[in-house]
């Protein structure tokens, strides 16, 4: 696998999909490439033929750098792979990882680099059939012939599925073939992270650490004259708690709220945040969005992680980027991806990039700025909110010269750069849950616990939370159209928008199993299921089940909790949706549902 790329697009007649599966006397393994699918078990010759004779194609699993791709080589080693199955399962896959040199095939994992998210999950927020297989992998014996073809359908479905969310992820791979390729790095960089990547392009070292972590300077382009002395206090009394050794994570879990021009402000050890709650505005509504905030204070005020070595390739990557947003835009977002990553590390201890001392300096002194711009034009603007990297206020239109004028001196000042959105209106309960229109596209753009869903066809993010999106729906055509939430749920109704119905429900480590009432007598369920209101009366609540015999060292209340958000009435379907009868639905529990979560509460 060594060598450089030479293509940064995946060629869909190149790909492989494939998933394992390992009973205690049986293995098998289904492959599928564009034209067919090809099912193999048992067999070990059958399948190191088949991956010799594909070795110029990518194979794609789930999860298969932790699991399928250490079958496949301990199969191909002649090695029982339900050993190496226990293993992993029980979380000592860490023992057995392969390195580099052992893969025999050019694999990549959709798992990689997403949010802790099972395909299951996946599955059921795409719609898809969530089934398990009735077939227990601990069955101490050879699988009947029809048990292995259920077995072979159920891995079937999955790797259909593993295809079908190939979509989602298509692109973060692309643009990590595109980053080997702008920097000439080995073919086998594809397996790593996008962390790993931007460790390996910026030369990165392990250096000493000190304690030094909450001593702060402030960069000097800063008036500290102007800010008020309640934030540089509360910053000040950190550093010296820190210094008489109070507890860093301690320190870090403090915040103080702060009335900046009238507007609700938290400051801490995160972007700054702050918005006026349940506010409403039309008309004369600007966003100031600076551009690479966080990379342009690293290198303004040389607030680099001690673990990059070549602080200058960063500063030249910087000015390439900014270069190619005129003539390659593709290649621009995959340098800011390069230059946006260093931070994030800087905050994970074990990472070989981590510096909480200048992670802390570009949080700090990113608020900062933000708050001196917002105070040089206090006279001006009626602060709405803001937000890590960017404001929005509201102003009086013959005062526009003048905003800008001070924004431009500002951004001079402290060499940013900065692009600005006119928004038409704004409907905003809090920092993060709030509905704005911009003004030239009449684009809306969605962020919050029950409004991000809004859109769910186009929300990048369905895969991962795709559950009761008819309340965002509700919630956003009330504040924008006036509908009421019984025109809402009729339109999604007729309209056939399954999805925005459905309720995904799994249950955590707390929990042992889910279980449904029908009848009177309790239905165990799958770990993830699908949950819609229905008017069948046969069906009843729906809980979560904890055995308290083995949670006697937890103070838990309660056996069988309720799953939040569901229904009086429940119906579990986990089949394809394109299957399901919508006259089932009860409507009316969806009104109720969503009427009660009209108010978002703010999140603290």
């Amino acid at each position: 696998m060594e060598g450089s790329l030479t293509s940064m697009k995946l060629d869909n007649s190149h790909l492989i999909f494939f998933d394992f599966e390992v009973f205690i006397e049986d293995w098998l393994v289904v492959f599928s490439t564009e034209a067919k699918e090809e099912v193999i078990v048992n067999d070990c010759e059958k399948l190191r033929q088949f991956i010799s004779s594909h070795s110029d194609y990518y194979f794609i699993g789930f999860n298969n750098y932790h699991y399928d791709d250490i079958i496949c080589h301990k199969i191909l080693e002649g090695e029982n792979p339900y050993k190496y199955n226990e293993l992993i399962i029980n979380g000592n896959n860490k023992s057995v990882d392969l390195k580099i040199s052992d893969y025999l095939y050019k694999s990549l994992d959709l798992y990689q680099d997403l949010k802790r998210v099972s395909l299951k999950k996946i599955e059921a927020n795409l719609g898809l059939s969530i089934i398990e297989s009735p077939i227990d992998f601990k069955i101490n014996r050879k699988l009947t012939n029809d048990e292995l073809e259920v077995a072979i359908n159920y891995c079937k479905s999955d790797v259909r599925a593993t295809k079908y969310f190939f979509k989602y992820r298509k692109g973060y791979f692309e643009t990590k073939l595109g980053i080997i390729k702008d920097f000439n790095l080995d073919e086998h960089c594809i397996r790593y992270t996008e962390n790993q990547l931007a460790t390996e392009i910026l030369e990165c070292n392990w250096y000493e650490k000190i304690s030094d972590e909450l001593t702060f300077d402030y960069c000097e382009d800063l008036n500290l004259d102007i800010i008020p002395y309640e934030i540089l206090d509360f910053y000040g009394n950190i550093e010296n708690d820190f210094t008489n050794c109070v507890e860093y994570q301690t320190l870090t879990k403090k915040y103080l709220k702060y009335n900046l021009i009238g507007c609700p402000t938290k400051y801490g050890f995160g972007g700054l945040h702050s918005a006026l709650p349940n506010y409403t505005a039309h008309g004369n509504i600007l966003q100031i969005d600076f551009s690479s905030f966080y990379p342009t204070i690293m290198i303004n005020y040389n607030y680099f992680s001690r673990a990059i070595t070549n602080p200058d390739k960063y500063k030249q990557i910087y000015k390439d980027r900014i270069a190619l947003k005129k003539v390659d835009i593709e290649k621009s977002n995959r340098f800011k991806l390069i230059l946006n990553k260093p931070y994030g590390c800087m905050k994970n201890r074990n990472h070989i990039l981590s510096d909480f001392k200048n992670c802390n300096e570009i949080t700090i002194n990113g608020q900062l700025i933000i708050t001196q711009l917002v105070l040089e034009l206090e006279k001006y603007i009626t602060l709405i909110q803001t937000n890590t990297d960017s404001i929005t206020f509201k102003y009086e239109s013959d005062n526009y010269q003048s905003i800008k004028n001070i924004i431009n001196d500002f951004c001079r000042r402290f060499n940013l750069g900065y692009s600005e959105t006119k928004i038409s209106d704004i409907y905003q309960f809090d920092v993060n849950n709030y509905v704005i229109i911009e003004e030239e596209t009449s684009k809306l753009k969605c962020k919050g616990k029950y409004l991000k869903k809004y859109d769910y066809k186009n929300n990048p993010d369905r895969y991962v939370n795709n559950s009761l999106s008819i309340i965002d729906k509700c919630l956003v055509n009330s504040l924008i159209y006036g509908k009421t939430v019984e025109e809402t749920v009729q339109e999604a109704y007729d309209n056939d928008e399954i999805e925005r119905f459905q309720l995904v429900v799994s249950y955590g480590k707390s929990f042992d199993k889910c279980v449904l009432e029908y009848k009177g007598e309790y239905l165990q369920q799958q770990k993830i299921c699908r949950v819609f209101a229905t008017k069948d009366k046969s069906y009843g609540e729906i809980y979560k089940h904890r055995d308290m015999s083995k949670d006697i060292n937890l103070d838990y209340e309660d056996e069988y909790v309720r799953v939040p958000n569901s229904f009086n009435h429940n119906y579990v379907f986990n089949d394809s949706l394109d299957k399901f009868d919508k006259t089932i639905l009860d409507l009316d529990s969806y009104i109720a549902l969503c009427k009660a979560n009209m108010y978002v509460e703010e999140d603290d």
